[in-house]
């Protein structure tokens, strides 16, 4: 778990597509070196590399470069010696250039405006930005270039040049140079007015509006799930009161009359499948809790990056949120208005046209994470509880709640593990992991491998344990020199409690041979040694005859499966004659009814006038001689 929450750590560092949209403006004129900006995502198609183009935010579509161009010091006369990334932050730059100067250009008009009173609104500016935006294609060799102007008395501004790698790129339309420059002068001059539109007053108020109205249905959508899971709490809360008034109401089987005794062994079950009802409830209900606050986690996520999306400087951190997605933008280029949304991008390509925010990535994982272990801890409840239902077997039925904790347990490992595997694959994926920290990987892999084999070991252990039923909670064994009732049985360690009240913690891994004293029947092994002289018939007829009443008394009957079997004699010594009847029990009733039989044999015993077995010592030698009498 700790090694996925620093995955986690090192994939928030190494995620930031923010950066990308804040990029500065950069004069290319003077033959400025370009470096390869590291931040700026990159897809690959084949042997072409593409990256998106950044404008106030918003990605107006793509540029490529083939991927085996590594020169990241061209100048930037020679955009067919960039990488994608590297286009991708040039043509940023160049139409950021421009944007700014029509944006200063309409601020100056408006001021001079204003003498003359005769305030131009934003359709009679942008027509004047329309009349002063001069566009225009040029041949360059055996290629063509898109020049912009602004104002057309300004000289003109390099914005793209088309490349080996954008008519190599698959394409839905013409291939030819010439037309994928019309089409980009076409396109780009309709980008660069919509983006100076966005910027203007009214713009901003319609988006204000907008973001303030989706808030408002965001927070009576979260206001509502607060209301659901207020009542689900309380719901929880009587169930888990509940379940602990029935665990305290459960009688101890160690204690109080016979009648209690057998009242508590007969409700066991019914008490367990009860109680295992209760567990199943309570996880459905915690599963919905868990449901509702991360889909208003999520809600708000989404919300908040959908509001900054709407204005040209929080735009950047919407990105941030939801991330980047060329799709559709694979086959079109450059200008071209992309629809998609990236989290949806990235399911449907499997990250292949699209990357996830770092929020948005980290919040998935942990939203998905939470609520599969707490999906997983109610499906381990409904099928045990399933599996128990159809079991005729009272031990089996008993058997259900260390079932269910242990398959909670393992279905909680197999989510860490997956979790951790995603997180690493992402920082691959993103170049993160590069050989330094792979190397560290490998050690610290190395050093928690030599670490983990005895816990591995108990894991396998305990889970031998469940499958084969060598005990279970609730059971009387013998491991190694310890003895108790067995609390708990988890995969790691088996806990018992003996005679004294102590708790011992047994790991599994370390477990060989058990002896369970209580699995499916028990046994009264009882062993009489009488007087060397008794009438044994008579003391076997009066043991059986006890042993016969008993198991004919009502009272313990229930508790006594068959009929006592008379073994007979076992020895004959010096401490007399050893006698040993044998009586079949339910599990665990071994000991009431052995002191139960004892008591009621030690009165038969005494009425009869029958002794026990004591040593005896005879001298055999010469007589001594009788001393003189006085």
């Amino acid at each position: 778990m700790a090694a996925a929450f620093g995955g986690l750590l090192m994939l928030l560092g190494t995620l930031l597509p923010v950066q990308a949209q804040f990029l500065p403006a950069l004069d290319t004129t003077g033959g400025q070196q370009v470096t390869s900006p590291q931040f700026l995502p990159v897809f690959s198609q084949g042997n072409v590399e593409l990256s998106p183009v950044f404008l106030d935010g918003r990605i107006i579509g793509s540029v490529s470069g083939f991927i085996d161009v590594k020169n990241s010091g061209a100048s930037s006369g020679n955009d067919a010696a960039y990488s994608a990334s590297q286009r991708a932050f040039v043509i940023h730059s160049r139409l950021q250039k421009i944007l700014t100067s029509m944006t200063t250009f309409t601020a100056r008009v408006s001021a001079e405006s204003v003498d003359s009173q005769r305030q131009p609104n934003v359709v009679q500016q942008r027509r004047q930005l329309a009349r002063n935006l001069h566009t225009f294609v040029r041949e360059a060799g055996s290629s063509f270039e898109v020049f912009l102007a602004f104002p057309r008395s300004d000289p003109p501004e390099l914005v793209y040049t088309v490349t080996p790698a954008d008519v190599a790129r698959v394409r839905t339309d013409s291939s030819e140079p010439v037309a994928i420059a019309r089409r980009v002068a076409s396109k780009v001059r309709g980008i660069l007015l919509d983006a100076w539109e966005e910027r203007q007053p009214p713009a901003l108020w319609r988006s204000a509006r907008r973001a303030g109205l989706g808030l408002l249905v965001i927070t009576l959508a979260s206001g509502l799930g607060m209301r659901l899971q207020k009542l689900l709490r309380r719901r929880q809360h009587a169930m888990s009161d509940r379940l602990r008034e029935l665990t305290l109401e459960a009688p101890d089987p160690e204690a109080g009359s016979s009648q209690e005794i057998e009242s508590s062994r007969r409700q066991a079950p019914r008490l367990v499948q009860l109680r295992m009802s209760l567990r199943q409830k309570l996880s459905l209900l915690s599963f919905y809790r868990s449901s509702l606050f991360w889909g208003q986690c999520l809600l708000w996520t989404c919300g908040i990056a959908w509001a900054a999306g709407l204005f040209y400087w929080t735009r950047p951190f919407s990105n941030w949120i939801f991330g980047i997605s060329v799709r559709g933008l694979i086959t079109t280029g450059l200008a071209t208005d992309n629809r998609g949304w990236p989290p949806l991008d990235w399911v449907l390509t499997l990250g292949k046209d699209a990357t996830i925010g770092t929020p948005l990535l980290i919040l998935f994982l942990v939203m998905i994470t939470r609520i599969s272990i707490k999906a997983g801890n109610f499906l381990s409840h409904q099928s045990v509880s399933r599996w128990a239902r159809q079991q005729t077997d009272t031990r089996a039925k008993l058997r259900a709640p260390t079932l269910s904790r242990s398959l909670r347990a393992w279905v909680r490992v197999g989510v860490y593990l997956l979790l951790g595997m995603v997180i690493f694959y992402q920082l691959h994926q993103l170049g993160a992991v590069t050989q330094a920290v792979a190397i560290l990987l490998g050690f610290l892999s190395f050093a928690l491998s030599l670490a983990s084999q005895n816990l591995l070991k108990d894991l396998i252990g305990g889970l031998m344990i469940l499958i084969e039923d060598q005990f279970a909670a609730g059971d009387v064994v013998v491991i190694g020199d310890q003895s108790g009732l067995v609390e708990s049985v988890g995969l790691r360690v088996t806990q018992l409690r003996n005679l004294d009240g102590e708790l011992i913690s047994i790991p599994n891994g370390t477990i060989t041979t058990v002896r369970n004293l209580s699995s499916s029947w028990s046994r009264v092994n009882y062993a009489l040694t009488v007087s060397i002289g008794a009438d044994v018939d008579a003391v076997m007829a009066l043991m059986e005859s006890v042993a016969q009443d008993l198991f004919r008394d009502p009272a313990w009957a229930e508790r006594i499966l068959e009929p006592p079997e008379m073994l007979g004699i076992d020895e004959i010594a010096h401490t007399g004659v050893l006698i040993r009847i044998l009586i079949k029990t339910q599990p665990l009733q071994q000991w009431p009814v052995g002191r139960e039989y004892r008591r009621r044999l030690k009165q038969a015993l005494d009425a009869a006038g029958i002794d026990v077995g004591v040593p005896r010592l005879d001298l055999i030698g010469p007589a001594l001689p009788r001393p003189p009498a006085p």
